[in-house]
Parts: C-alpha cells; sequence; structure tokens
C-alpha cells in the first residue's frame, strides 16, 4: 500500500524521515534519497516493530532544499547519498543529527561548531576500486548499493579527479583482462601524483596500459611513500597506512584542536591513542613539553616513526601497541589525552584506564558518534564536562560525521 509521507528530518543513516498518521497512530518512515520538506508518495520495503522502510514512488512536492548537482550513478552506486542535498543544507542536517544524539543520550550541548569542507566536490585523495571482466572487456567502478557488482563508473563527485580520469581510460579501453580483483588509489597531495595498489598477481597489461598516468603500481608494499604538509612539518604516508581521505580539512581538524590546547594552563605531557601516522600528536609537540603516541597497526607505525625522524622531532616516543595493552602497562599520568578510535569505538576498559590516569583534557575524535556519545557520557560521570564541540565535516555529500569532542576536568 502507498503511502503519501513529508520529510521533516534526516536520520543518522542519511535517509529522510517523516512520519505516517493515517490510522491514528505515528509511525516513522525512513525514505532514501528524499530531503526536508519533500512530500513523497511511497511504498513499503521492509517493515520493523517500530519503523517502516520505504522508497520513493512518486513526488508530490520537492523540497526547495534539493541540489541541482547531478551523477548518472546516483541512488546506483553506493559511494554517497546526499548529494541530492544542497551543501550547506547538509551540514545543518548533520548538525542537527549530532544535536538529536547528544540530546538522547541527555547531553545538552547547543554550540556546536561546524568546520565544513572546500571543497565539497573531488576531495578524496584515496579510493578503493573494483575490477571486473564483463561483456568482453576490463570494467573498473565502485559497488553497487546493497552489492557487490560493479558499477561502470564515468563520473564521480566525492574522488578525486585524477583518479576518475584514470578509471575512465580503462573503462574505455576494452582490456581483454578476464579477473576480477580489488585496488586502491592514491593521489600524492603535494604533486598530485598517482599510486595504485592492486590486490591481485602482477598484471603486466595492466601495467604497461597505465605507465604514463600512475607514479606506482603497488603489489605488496609502497617504495616511495607520499607526503602533505601543515605549516613546516611534513607528514608521510603510503597506500596501507591510515589518512583521513580529506587531506584539506583534516588540516582543519588538526589546527582546530591546537588552538585550543594552546591555551591550556596544564602542558607539561600529551598522550594521543590510536595516533596513525602522527597527524595530530606529531603537529601538537609544538606546545606540549613531551608527547607520547600509541598506534598498533604496522604500516601506519613504519609512517609515524618516520615522520618524527624526518621533522627531527626530539620531545616524542613512539609505541607500536594496542591502546590497551599500553594503557595497562603504562604507569604515568597526563596533562591531556587524544583519543582517536576505529568507527567500532573503543575496547572495553580503555576509557576506565584513560579516567585512571587523571588527565586535565580530553579530546575525544570520533567519526561514529553513535557509538562514541555513550563513552563521552562516561567521562561525564567521572567529573569531566563538554568544553568545546565541532563537527568536522570530512564526508561531504555522504551522511559520515566527524565528531569532535574536548572535555575537562
Amino acid at each position: 500500500m502507498e503511502k503519501t509521507i513529508e520529510i521533516r528530518s534526516i536520520a543518522s543513516t542519511g535517509n529522510g524521515s517523516g512520519f505516517d498518521e493515517s490510522n491514528g497512530l505515528k509511525v516513522p518512515y525512513f525514505v532514501p534519497f528524499t530531503a526536508p520538506g519533500d512530500i513523497v508518495k511511497v511504498k513499503e520495503t521492509k517493515r520493523h516493530k517500530k519503523y517502516v522502510e520505504a522508497e520513493i514512488v512518486d513526488f508530490i512536492r520537492k523540497s526547495p532544499n534539493r541540489s541541482a548537482i547531478s551523477c548518472k550513478h546516483y541512488q546506483i552506486c553506493g559511494s554517497c547519498n546526499l548529494l541530492h542535498i544542497e551543501y550547506q543544507k547538509q551540514l545543518q542536517y548533520k548538525k542537527e543529527m549530532a544535536q538529536f544524539m547528544l540530546k538522547r543520550a541527555g547531553i545538552t550541548y547547543q554550540e556546536i561548531e561546524l568546520i565544513g569542507s572546500d571543497p565539497d566536490v573531488n576531495y578524496r585523495f584515496k579510493a578503493k576500486v573494483f575490477f571486473e571482466y564483463r561483456n568482453g572487456a576490463l570494467i573498473c567502478g565502485f559497488n553497487e548499493k546493497n552489492s557487490n557488482d560493479t558499477v561502470k563508473i564515468e563520473e564521480c563527485h566525492i574522488v578525486h579527479k585524477k583518479i576518475i580520469d584514470v578509471i575512465n581510460k580503462i573503462n574505455r579501453a576494452g582490456l581483454n583482462i578476464k579477473k576480477r580483483f580489488i585496488g586502491v588509489f592514491l593521489v600524492n597531495q603535494r604533486n598530485r601524483a598517482l599510486a595504485l595498489k592492486l590486490f591481485s598477481d602482477k598484471i603486466p597489461q595492466l601495467e604497461e596500459f597505465l605507465k604514463d598516468d600512475i607514479e606506482q603500481i603497488i603489489y605488496k608494499s609502497q617504495k616511495k611513500p607520499y607526503s602533505y604538509k601543515i605549516d613546516d612539518i611534513s607528514f608521510f604516508y603510503n597506500i596501507d597506512a591510515f589518512i583521513q581521505s580529506n587531506i584539506q580539512n583534516n588540516e582543519n581538524m588538526v589546527r582546530f584542536i591546537s588552538d585550543y590546547l594552546q591555551n591550556a594552563k596544564n602542558r607539561e605531557n600529551l598522550l594521543d591513542l590510536y595516533c596513525g601516522i602522527g597527524n595530530i600528536g606529531i603537529y601538537l609537540t609544538k606546545i606540549f613539553k613531551e608527547t607520547i603516541l600509541v598506534e598498533g597497526q604496522a604500516e601506519s607505525y613504519k609512517m609515524l616513526v618516520k615522520n618524527l625522524e624526518d621533522n627531527k622531532i626530539t620531545n616524542a616516543q613512539c609505541y607500536n601497541d594496542e591502546v590497551l595493552n599500553f594503557l595497562k602497562n603504562d604507569e604515568r599520568d597526563y596533562d591531556a589525552i587524544i583519543l582517536d578510535p576505529p568507527r567500532t569505538g573503543c575496547e572495553e576498559g580503555i576509557i576506565k584506564q584513560i579516567i585512571g590516569k587523571d588527565p586535565k583534557t580530553i579530546v575525544y575524535i570520533s567519526c561514529n558518534p553513535a557509538n562514541s556519545i555513550q563513552e563521552i557520557k562516561d567521562f561525564m560521570k567521572k567529573g569531566y564536562e563538554i568544553a568545546k564541540i565541532a563537527l568536522i565535516d570530512m564526508f561531504p555529500h555522504i551522511n559520515h560525521v566527524e565528531l569532535i569532542t574536548i572535555l575537562t576536568k
């Protein structure tokens, strides 16, 4: 049965949200690719106990907040899901999402600083791609939405243009390579050179075809790392190390944290957990007398060591260890702790260990606020309060948000 729904907000999944009240009950409906202000005729795709998933049948009225940007693969490719909404409105909706999640956890904090991305298109310097032999030729692209099938990409508004140019070249060539495999493109932020890692046996025909476009074809490890700079510090990275794919807005994030901490009263020592290549902690060695950096992933740690050595940082120590194991064996207290866990959040026991070190300031960086907000609440129960919150938009046109919460004792 079809229903008419007015879309009122955007859920954390990126789906538009509205209600059906036709039977005297207020039933939430979640509809992909809609915007607040849309009135849509929808049909149910899946019914849950407390809500309904649905899809658009027709528009009765389109929202003025819809974007004029178009992509021929949108709603087919699974790479982005907010391209239909004007970018400044996306930021507003993401802020409202964060406020809703905080409020639901019993945390009221209205002044969320909003740091948008400039540019908001073609910002990703790293992209995972899929290769597939179809209809007599090798094709390259991204996965179809809710599927493992490859979409033969011709355009994209989120991935760097140099990557899309090479994908298009492959798709026009009709290469007779009868393989299915995965690759990762990486752009050198300094000179826009390209690297491509292939999760496959060697493919000489593809290497020869791309020799004028790709600086490095990688199968195991990248011989020549790439780099970006923040002020006078160079950060080297390779294709297997974690970096923020939106390098431009990454710099804004680092500066936001630095601007706050340089005014902190206590700046003797800093602990940076899940530090990656040292993206934040190395920059903060300018502010703290001593910095301890902890990273468990081998390739990221290798780049961390290189970044400390090449930048001649003498007031820092680094450890290749799992965070919980390090915290259990480290007896030092810290003035400030940076906490930047993966999307899955912190391992059980980490929050308790951090509280035991009695930091004056905790900077919690989360790419999945749904996981981190409960942990923020745990800190607040132990005497911390929120000093500042910022939403850094690392992922324009995608529902993901990066939330930075600064807590003080």
